[in-house]
């Protein structure tokens, strides 16, 4: 028996399988997924990716720079 290891997402209950896998292939699936409540909402889904984004900073990361590299103006006088 031959094993081979792919990620997917599944579609509407579909889950597409590599091309090197020949049509009438007797197979055995082995299902492992993340237990974590998938959200519906789009806007749910952005939330936590932007509260992960600071996962693993330091406060000094998140810090706002006010140096932007700019000279000082020189006002005509």
């Amino acid at each position: 028996m031959k094993a081979i290891e792919f990620e997917t997402t599944a579609k509407n209950h579909l889950v597409q399988l590599p091309e090197d896998i020949p049509d009438g292939k007797k197979i055995r699936v082995l299902v492992l997924f993340d237990e974590q409540k998938q959200s519906n909402s789009h806007e749910q889904d952005i939330k936590a990716l932007l509260a992960s984004i600071s996962e693993g900073l330091e406060d000094n990361d998140l810090r706002r720079q006010y140096d932007f590299g700019r000279e000082a103006a020189n006002w005509l006088t």
